[in-house]
């Protein structure tokens, strides 16, 4: 099935207008109808949770959406912000933006939620950083502390030249700490919020993504963590992003050796 990368525009719009779990949600509008879902109900500290998001139109006629997006609150404050991941990046199976939707037609997407892209305003002044904050979530993670979390799945429709944002009904997750060798590694993704981006996004971020000697000090970190930490559920997903960023970069530098040395 062919995917496509679909780049946050439409989602930093929706973001600045501004649950489908097999534990199933969705939205009160007359226009669409939002689902949230995630395949189970209890995650620990620095688990990317995979949430669906499912969106259908239910009225009459085509509708135009914007890119779905998450927003999540602690169940004891109930006060929402807009997770942000990295990249601002959704995958839609066979999608472009703008997302137009005929009636009776829904399309599903999952958004690994877990880095969180928050707003950088030390170059701002205290209006403009106050405007940019709001209704953010502030810290580096979703899900910085353990407990009990709510997430809304949302979206925006395009209706008479103005946007509408529609949100799903919550959905609830358990947040619990991790215990031994994981908990040895969530320390260190604390420390270091580039090793968590590496295991959710499977890239170097953005930021040093040109600087070679940072670049390779962040793997060097991270082949180290495997190393000392291999039964840690988090080494396995690292582990995997290691191998495929590496032979990806092999065949970008060398694509010639790289076939040379795949068996016959």
């Amino acid at each position: 099935m062919k995917k496509i990368k679909i780049l946050g525009f439409a989602s930093v719009t929706l973001l600045t207008l501004l649950g489908m779990f097999w534990f199933d949600f969705a939205s009160a509008s007359s226009e669409v109808e939002i689902r949230v879902s995630v395949s189970r109900k209890e995650f620990q500290l620095g688990e990317i949770v995979p949430v669906d998001i499912a969106v259908k139109n239910v009225g009459r006629s085509n509708m135009q959406v914007s890119g779905p997006c998450i927003k999540v609150a602690t169940k004891t404050s109930s006060v929402y912000s807009s997770y942000l991941p990295p990249r601002t990046l959704f995958m839609l199976d066979g999608i472009d933006i703008p997302l137009i939707l005929s009636p009776g037609e829904q399309k599903t997407t999952q958004q690994s939620v877990l880095w969180n892209d928050k707003p950088q305003v030390s170059h701002l002044n205290e209006d403009a950083a106050r405007s940019e904050k709001e209704n953010k979530i502030l810290s580096d993670y979703a899900f910085p502390k353990s407990g009990d979390y709510l997430i809304r799945g949302c979206t925006a429709l395009l209706i008479n030249g103005k946007w509408k944002v529609v949100d799903s009904e919550p959905i609830e997750i358990t947040v619990n700490d991790p215990e031994g060798e994981d908990l040895e590694v969530w320390n260190m993704l604390k420390r270091n919020g580039n090793i968590a981006y590496f295991m959710q996004v499977g890239d170097v971020p953005r930021k040093i993504q040109y600087n070679s000697e940072e670049r390779e000090s962040l793997l060097r970190e991270i082949d180290r963590l495997v190393a000392d930490h291999p039964q840690s559920a988090y080494s396995v997903v690292l582990r995997q992003r290691l191998k495929t960023f590496r032979t990806f970069q092999q065949k970008r530098l060398d694509p010639k050796s790289l076939k040379q040395s795949e068996p016959l």
